[in-house]
């Protein structure tokens, strides 16, 4: 592993830097963060992050879960849940639940997580920009390639593909990603959450989203109002509870985004070499 940024508990930089995670992450690498807390520590693997503002925000894969932790002795006393994340490299981070036997959701934003003593990030794989990737391309990369979404020179989405689909209504491919968490905002009207600037971590209001990508580079963010944030426990704590009842309509936007293809460094530089002895 390669270890990119480490922040302690005040956000202080320890080692590597700010820079350096936004470069990799930029080209797509994997990620992780090792966060050291009072009572356990924890890895935290992402599929999908943003870049905003020379800010990694990593969305973590939605997982299900008795309380806190996969404890299977949690099940009489905790709800079943599925937990998100989203971490950002400025230490900040939200936490929402989805109490499946309650049919609410709980949402915790953190400026600071008392728990954590430290974060640090690693790079686990590197990733490159992939010269020529067509419909060819991409399925001899099978699950290996990530695609990155520019939005706006300051927005961009790393995303892992959940399912891809040869041809489709006239396009080479479309590309359908895991379910993720993202402001309400950004899923119903994006151009204008990309003028305003706002860090995913400020938003008040979330949804469960997911984005299809076309190789036409057409861009449609799908999304369910579920989860806010909007009563400030303390300075360092925003939260709130949302009753799953009261449920919205689902979202959905379409916008034009261009992407790229991005591959693993190591697999794309063998590749090459073969091709130049053949």
């Amino acid at each position: 592993m390669e270890l990119l940024l480490k922040r302690d508990k005040s956000g202080n930089t320890i080692a590597g830097s700010d820079e350096q995670l936004y470069e990799r992450a930029l080209l797509g690498d994997d990620l992780t963060l090792f966060i050291e807390s009072i009572g356990y520590d924890e890895y935290i693997i992402f599929g999908n992050y943003v870049l905003h503002a020379n800010s990694v925000n990593a969305l973590s894969l939605p997982h299900l879960a008795h309380g806190d932790l996969s404890d299977p002795t949690a099940f009489d006393r905790e709800p079943i849940t599925t937990a998100q994340y989203i971490y950002d490299s400025k230490t900040n981070n939200v936490l929402a639940k989805d109490f499946l036997d309650e049919n609410r959701t709980l949402t915790t934003v953190y400026a600071r997580n008392p728990t954590y003593r430290s974060y640090t990030w690693y790079s686990t794989r590197r990733y490159m920009v992939a010269e020529l990737c067509g419909t060819a391309g991409l399925s001899a990369w099978g699950d290996q390639f990530k695609l990155r979404l520019d939005l706006a020179d300051d927005f961009r989405i790393v995303l892992k593909p959940d399912i891809i689909y040869f041809p489709h209504q006239a396009r080479d491919y479309l590309v359908k990603s895991s379910a993720m968490l993202l402001p309400i905002e950004l899923v119903s009207d994006p151009r204008r959450y990309l003028t305003r600037g706002r860090p995913l971590t400020a938003c008040k209001r979330y949804s469960l989203s997911y984005l299809n990508i076309g190789s036409d580079n057409k861009l449609t963010i799908i999304g369910k109002p579920r989860f806010i944030a909007d009563e400030q426990i303390d300075e360092q704590i925003r939260e709130g509870t949302f009753n799953r009842h009261a449920e919205g309509r689902t979202l959905a936007t379409q916008l034009d985004c261009p992407h790229v293809v991005l591959v693993p460094e190591a697999r794309a530089n063998q590749r090459g070499r073969k091709g130049v002895h053949q």
